[in-house]
């Protein structure tokens, strides 16, 4: 992350202000630990969770809301365009994918920082048929359904919520092994990951959904289960629901009548 958000999550992390840290990763734990943002006695890893049951169906057409021609495959970029997300990555990839896949049509759903740079990038590729940027849509989550293949190759994560919707919704994920996202899947079992800021694997990694019909159904089969297993919107609740009543009973303890107090406050 930028140095001065960095400064700022150091400042937060000091024991008058924070009693725990939660990482949403355990990647991202790593890093708040080699950081030393806190002591690790308070940190704790809580993933995200989002609800599994289906999505409602998405209000427009998304092949026809970007103005997709023919009736070839769809691969999605969703997310802010922004350097973290890696979206000029993903242009990248789609220009080698379409190469050897010619039918396959890109979509990028979001706006950002980015977006000239991504547009620019479009234009010098000679993509404008083949990547269209749609900076808003309405129940993206529902729009899911109509890829074939969700890609995100970010440069860094926290624990992204846009893989996960796309795994309810049966969609595979080709990721960047970067922090967050390599806590997402297990490559090659539940979805496919490729070394950070690797254009060739990533397009590499498509090809192989677009092509091997079994392989995405053996892949999404198993993200479900994961989604199941780990991100699960009532675990991640209950599991802070739990950090919390501990956190409060301890403060209880420690104010205790005729127990000396600290001075925190």
């Amino acid at each position: 992350p930028p140095v001065p958000a960095m400064v700022v999550e150091r400042a937060l992390g000091t024991p008058t202000l924070t009693d725990r840290l939660v990482a949403v990763s355990e990647s991202e734990a790593v890093v708040v630990a080699a950081r030393g943002l806190v002591s690790p006695d308070r940190l704790v890893v809580i993933p995200n969770g989002i609800d599994l049951t289906a999505s409602p169906p998405a209000p427009v057409d998304l092949r026809s809301a970007a103005g997709l021609s023919g009736a070839g495959p769809v691969i999605g970029f969703v997310g802010r365009l922004s350097a973290q997300k890696g979206p000029d990555l993903f242009v990248l990839a789609a220009a080698a994918v379409h190469r050897s896949v010619p039918a396959a049509r890109f979509v990028m759903v979001g706006s950002g920082p980015e977006e000239a740079r991504v547009t620019a990038l479009i234009r010098e590729r000679r993509l404008e048929d083949v990547v269209r940027v749609v900076p808003y849509l309405a129940g993206a989550a529902g729009l899911m359904g109509q890829l074939d293949v969700l890609v995100q190759p970010s440069r860094y994560e926290g624990g992204p919520y846009a893989p996960l919707e796309a795994m309810r919704a049966g969609i595979p994920v080709v990721l960047s092994d970067a922090v967050g996202n390599r806590d997402v899947v297990v490559d090659g079992v539940s979805g496919r990951l490729a070394r950070t800021g690797d254009v060739a694997a990533t397009a590499g990694a498509v090809i192989s959904l677009l092509t091997d019909p079994d392989e995405r159904r053996r892949l999404t089969g198993a993200a479900r289960e994961r989604l199941a297993e780990r991100f699960d919107v009532r675990r991640s609740a209950a599991a802070h629901a739990t950090l919390y009543t501990e956190l409060v009973k301890h403060e209880m303890w420690r104010r205790r009548p005729g127990r000396r107090q600290s001075g925190r406050r």
